[in-house]
């Protein structure tokens, strides 16, 4: 809390690989941590045409803007009438704090039955907690998450959904494959971090 800086990415760090959850530290041991008092901000530029998003880290006092990474993602479904063309509203948005990690197990409510969730969110969600301009639709239900999981068949083990990822088909959040909205979430979940949704990266702010 000190760093501001997520223990997913102290983990991260401290592992030299993607494992975001043990922190076993020793004398010596030496991890990265965001700068302290720095005022960043992290933006998300969602082109739902394209079905992919930009991730940018904004230093608010130099006004440096760098494009960290570019994902594929899965948006949603088609819908005429909406201004976006799909049920996933345009506008700017906060993302919120009431973050989740889900894990094998791990039960809630979705669409009024009780489902394990990685089945819904995958292991990450990040919601969106409130229209800043812009918007065509409201923040309430809709977020950043995973793709969904499923058994295997065969083994019983979590798989990613095939062919989640490129396609209009969520019901109205962004999805990322899960390494990816792993990646993610360590790093954004503790400094103030918008998406913006266009329907085209040139429309962007």
């Amino acid at each position: 809390s000190y760093y501001q800086t997520s223990k997913h990415f102290i983990a991260r760090s401290l592992n030299q690989k993607p494992d975001y959850l043990t922190l076993s530290l020793s004398d010596g041991d030496q991890f990265n941590v965001l700068q302290k008092d720095r005022p960043v901000e992290f933006h998300l530029v969602v082109d739902l045409s394209r079905l992919k998003m930009r991730f940018y880290y904004l230093d608010g006092e130099s006004n440096e803007r760098v494009l960290v990474k570019t994902y594929k993602i899965a948006a949603g479904k088609p819908d005429a009438n909406s201004p976006s063309g799909s049920i996933t509203p345009l506008g700017t948005f906060l993302l919120g704090g009431r973050i989740a990690v889900y894990k094998p197990g791990m039960m809630g409510t979705y669409n009024n039955e009780q489902v394990e969730m990685l089945q819904v969110f995958g292991t990450r969600w990040i919601p969106f907690e409130k229209a800043i301009a812009n918007n065509t639709g409201p923040a309430r239900g809709l977020g950043i998450h995973g793709v969904p999981l499923v058994p295997d068949p065969q083994t019983g083990e979590f798989v990613e959904e095939e062919g989640d990822i490129g396609r209009y088909g969520s019901s109205g959040c962004i999805h990322l494959r899960r390494a990816e909205m792993e990646d993610l979430f360590a790093v954004i979940i503790t400094k103030p971090s918008y998406v913006h949704i266009v329907r085209d990266f040139s429309e962007a702010d």
